[in-house]
């Protein structure tokens, strides 16, 4: 995909921003997706407050890798 930059298809950076009690929280966090085409759909998201933005980007790709593996 030209517009990729994580590296790896199937596998994004992710922003989420939330309002809690007036305040604005912005989360980040690595997801993988199954191929396109695939159903059903499925997505697995790695956050970086809890894992450190290597970890959860390696655990990306590990669950991208367990979605293509699953349809051989």
């Amino acid at each position: 995909c030209k517009n990729n930059t994580s590296g790896r298809t199937g596998v994004f950076l992710r922003k989420m921003v939330r309002v809690k009690n007036g305040k604005t929280h912005n989360y980040l966090f690595w997801q993988a997706q199954t191929p396109t085409g695939t159903k059903p759909f499925q997505s697995k998201s790695f956050t970086i407050l809890k894992y450190g933005n290597d970890l959860a980007y390696s655990m990306a790709v590990a669950a991208r890798e367990g979605f293509e593996s699953a349809l051989k």
